[in-house]
């Protein structure tokens, strides 16, 4: 028997089947477009619906001997759809960093207080949360708000539309900025200032929660036999966390892809630290376990845009994988150059969008590659960074990162994460973690596994890794070049201030 973990991303779903000894049996990508005209960034919700089914299909075909005893849902936390009685999309879902409602977001600041609203929600606040939103709708488009049933995040929408309940983990619940997270309910204050109703959201519970089964209708479409269960699922951080073990307190999971997370374990005692370094705090997927996580902006984005613009310019590299022939072109020694990787704003703990990128220390002699490698260490040393603030939030020291995403794909990035935060870097391969996450939650769910530590540890045997160890004469002096990023940096951020 085998549990199918479906991951909701910005542009493409991930649909996997793990067996009950956690092997990775077949995994499906479907990708979809996003609309983006300026602050606005949509996506066609039958758009995603239709990529889950052609996912789920494929992996079933795949897997036509092997009955499938659960289904669950990774999804970004905080794109969000209302819908109508009848379950149908009253309009396209507003994406997570869509930033329309940043008037709203003042406003709501302004009338409840950014600590107060930290208290309540454990969320900095933010034009992207579903709250301020909700409030932006209510003040451009009443004609929908009239028409809404339910307003749901992708979590319970791609359940619901399995034929789940109308429920949501707190995982994915805490990240609209209209969660309570001492009470565990959604928030009265919340909920009044965007003049939205409690009805009008899913019935918050814990992830792993049987909270129905495929309809029977959508077993036929899916070819699905038998009785599947739905299980709640989580927000798509935690999900990669328990595809790599990260449970505890102590435990790092870094995602690089466009952007770059760092996903931490901590208590529910550092809230002030958080809140001073703009990270949320809210419930994981584990029960009574809470995160945060540190952001980069456009780390990979920032080496994506590098290529786009200064390579593919002659035949020969045209015709090649560019990554590839740029990092075998790198130099060996650290570049004395450095890289500020503002493209899209400064991330955490600053969250300044005003903020611009930078290279400083050319020289005659520096070239394409150099800059290249140049663009690596900047990211990495914004990574050490949001390292020496989860430690000092956390109280707990670092050892060890476990790294996913695309630049696992890079041993020159993967090293210089090692020597510049002086961590173990454990890179695991394969871009399908969320969906992983989500299998092992639908395992706990069917009690496959006896808890959710058993089915990340199970996946864990199976899952190909690459480890790599500071280099000790590296690190010393990337100390040195450290010390001098941060002074650069500091001096950066005034400059910004005064534009």
């Amino acid at each position: 028997m085998s549990l199918i973990g479906i991951d909701i991303g910005t542009t493409s779903c991930k649909v996997c089947a793990l067996s009950e000894d956690g092997i990775l049996l077949y995994s499906v990508t479907k990708e979809y477009p996003i609309k983006v005209n300026g602050r606005y960034v949509e996506i066609d919700p039958d758009d995603i619906w239709n990529a889950v089914v052609i996912g789920i299909k494929k992996v079933i075909d795949h897997v036509n001997n092997d009955t499938v005893r659960a289904i669950s849902v990774s999804a970004m936390g905080d794109t969000f759809t209302p819908i109508a009685k009848d379950g149908s999309p009253l309009m396209n879902s507003i994406v997570s960093f869509d930033s329309r409602a940043y008037i709203e977001a003042k406003y709501i600041e302004a009338e409840i207080g950014r600590e107060h609203i930290f208290e309540i929600t454990g969320q900095p606040i933010n034009p992207m949360y579903v709250c301020c939103k909700i409030l932006w709708l209510q003040r451009n488009n009443p004609r929908i708000i009239e028409k809404v049933w339910k307003y749901f995040c992708y979590e319970e929408y791609i359940l619901y539309k399995l034929g789940a309940e109308p429920y949501t983990s707190y995982s994915s619940a805490g990240r609209t900025m209209l969660f309570n997270n001492k009470t565990r309910q959604w928030d009265n204050t919340m909920l009044d200032i965007c003049k939205a109703k409690t009805e009008q959201f899913s019935k918050p519970c814990n992830s792993g929660k049987v909270i129905g089964s495929v309809s029977k209708i959508v077993a036929r479409e899916l070819n699905l036999t038998g009785n599947v269960l739905l299980i709640s699922g989580a927000f798509d951080q935690a999900s990669c966390a328990l595809a790599c073990n990260v449970t505890n307190k102590g435990e790092v999971i870094d995602t690089t892809g466009t952007n770059e997370i760092i996903f931490f374990v901590t208590g529910n005692n550092h809230k002030d630290l958080l809140l001073n370094a703009n990270m949320s705090f809210s419930y994981h997927a584990k029960k009574n376990t809470y995160c945060s996580f540190g952001q980069i902006f456009n780390a990979g984005g920032s080496l994506r845009w590098y290529r786009d613009r200064f390579f593919c310019k002659t035949k020969e590299e045209s015709q090649i994988d560019m990554y590839n022939l740029i990092e075998k072109n790198m130099p060996v020694k650290e570049t004395g150059i450095f890289f500020l990787p503002y493209l899209s704003g400064m991330g955490t703990p600053e969250m300044d969008t005003s903020a611009k990128g930078a290279f400083y220390g050319l020289m005659l002699d520096t070239d394409k590659y150099k800059l290249a490698k140049a663009i690596l260490e900047g990211t990495v040393y914004e990574l050490n960074i949001n390292l020496d603030l989860i430690k000092k939030i956390s109280g707990e020291s670092i050892n060890t990162l476990k790294a996913v995403g695309g630049a696992t794909n890079s041993p020159t990035w993967m090293q210089l994460k090692a020597d510049i935060t002086n961590c173990m870097v454990e890179a695991y391969h394969g871009l399908e973690t969320g969906a992983i996450g989500a299998a092992i939650l639908a395992g706990r769910g069917c009690n496959v596994f006896k808890s959710l530590r058993e089915g990340s540890i199970a996946v864990s045997r199976h899952r190909k890794k690459t480890v790599y160890l500071p280099n000790k004469e590296k690190s010393k002096i990337y100390k040195e070049e450290y010390s001098k990023y941060l002074m650069l940096r500091e001096k950066m951020k005034n400059y910004f201030k005064n534009k």
